[in-house]
């Protein structure tokens, strides 16, 4: 997973910070934490290690995990992308060093809206409940 992390600080969009914090070129290393686990799993299929990690060790999360291919079953990219971070998010409620959560989503998340996309929450069309959309989705057969 640091392999990754690596791959993924060496990206020009970290350059104006580097640039900025030179000290962290190689200082992330001390600051972050990769932990690795199965959005489909109960417990998130965390080691033991890795879970205790999350409860008393880490002050912010960044959720990037997703499945990306866009033809899945909607099941199963509901069971990763949606109910996979709500289970991450539960894991934290409880935390005793947690403090920020941030979830990372795929560019396909407010489709429907064009011209410039903020960074925001969009309320849904007519005031949508999102928790019925999913409701009615899990109803569907595959």
């Amino acid at each position: 997973m640091l392999k990754r992390l690596d791959e993924i600080f060496k990206s020009e969009i970290f350059e104006p910070y580097f640039v900025a914090n030179p000290h962290m070129r190689k200082g992330w290393k001390s600051k972050i934490v990769p932990l690795g686990g199965d959005l489909t799993l109960n417990g998130l299929g965390m080691n033991k290690e890795d879970a205790e990690n999350l409860n008393k060790k880490i002050d912010v999360v960044i959720n990037c995990a997703a499945s990306v291919n866009f033809d899945d079953p909607i099941l199963d990219a509901l069971n990763i992308n949606y109910f996979g971070c709500l289970c991450l998010f539960e894991c934290i409620q409880n935390s005793e060093s947690c403090h920020t959560f941030c979830h990372v989503s795929t560019a396909y998340v407010n489709s429907d809206k064009s011209g410039t996309i903020e960074e925001k929450l969009y309320e849904l069309e007519g005031n949508a409940d999102p928790e019925e959309i999913v409701a009615n989705i899990m109803k569907l057969t595959p």
